[in-house]
């Protein structure tokens, strides 16, 4: 009448087992994908308050804003992009500080693409004339994101340096 019992689990402990850690697999999903969310937006956010001590000090060096040269015939992405690079590595604004890591379709395309041949960036320096005070005329956005990577707008750098996100960057100027 005294039988030992075996050491192994029944087969409801096992099911009760496997059905926790489902649930806990099925909630903690949607919380990782929104952490990396946030974790790309404040990368992003990063980048641009980088671009503004790097334009600030690309003004103050050279008096005025960086003035891409119009006498080299036509411009594409890439060129348009790697010139940028070029000019802003100085002033500690290095290639891939141009790629938000929310941007998809930029990152789909560098996978088809090699990113030596051809570059797309997710931000857009704004083009000002060569005068002193012209970035800081008009409250006009610096840079802004290309598309909408995070949400309900496009990321847009301010000449104070703040960064807010816009459906519309012009709006209420």
């Amino acid at each position: 009448m005294n039988k030992k019992r075996s050491a192994g689990f029944t087969l409801l402990e096992i099911i009760v087992a496997v059905s926790i850690v489902t649930i806990l697999v099925t909630i903690s999903i949607p919380l990782f994908s929104h952490a990396k969310a946030r974790a790309h937006k404040a990368a992003c956010i990063s980048h641009l308050r980088a671009f503004h001590g790097a334009f600030s000090s690309a003004i103050q060096d050279q008096g005025h804003w960086p003035q891409p040269p119009l006498d080299e015939g036509e411009w594409d992405e890439n060129k348009y992009f790697r010139w940028w690079i070029a000019e802003m590595e100085k002033y500690g604004v290095g290639e891939n500080m141009w790629r938000c890591p929310g941007d998809k379709a930029a990152i789909e395309f560098e996978q088809k693409v090699s990113r030596e041949k051809f570059f797309t960036g997710s931000y857009v320096p704004s083009n000002f004339d060569d005068s002193s005070t012209a970035p800081f005329r008009y409250n006009q956005p610096w840079v802004l994101e290309r598309g909408t990577n995070h949400g309900r707008g496009s990321h847009v750098l301010m000449p104070d340096g703040s960064v807010s996100e816009r459906s519309n960057p012009f709006a209420g100027r």
